[in-house]
């Protein structure tokens, strides 16, 4: 038995499935949207997995948007974020694109928590 249902949520224009224009992002609202099924299990969800591949001011308002959208996922327990370029060890079709944060886009992403802790 399980006592939480974890999730991998990545954010990168090469995999937007047409759902925004070419060379945008889908948003954390829409990501969870295509994978709320999880909610089945009826166990809370942490997002094991969160990455988002984009410019450093997308990123800040993309972390802004998330965290206004969390509240209507209440399933939503928390989320680790993937601070690292996509690992060798699994490819992907797109390549390796780079979730890391520079300490700059790591400074952005406290203060967009801070009222939030």
């Amino acid at each position: 038995m399980v006592d939480v249902v974890g999730l991998s949520l990545y954010a990168t224009p090469e995999w937007n499935g047409g759902l925004v224009p070419p060379g945008r992002n889908l948003s954390l609202d829409q990501l969870l949207k295509a994978r709320y099924w999880v909610r089945s299990y009826g166990k809370p969800i942490l997002l094991a997995e969160v990455g988002i591949n984009a410019p450093r001011d997308e990123k800040q308002a993309w972390f802004r948007q998330a965290l206004a959208d969390l509240p209507y996922f209440p399933e939503v327990v928390g989320w680790i974020y993937f601070n690292q370029r996509q690992p060798a060890i699994v490819p992907l079709e797109i390549g390796f694109p780079n979730w890391g944060l520079t300490d700059g886009e790591a400074s952005d992403l406290r203060e967009v928590l801070s009222p939030h802790r």
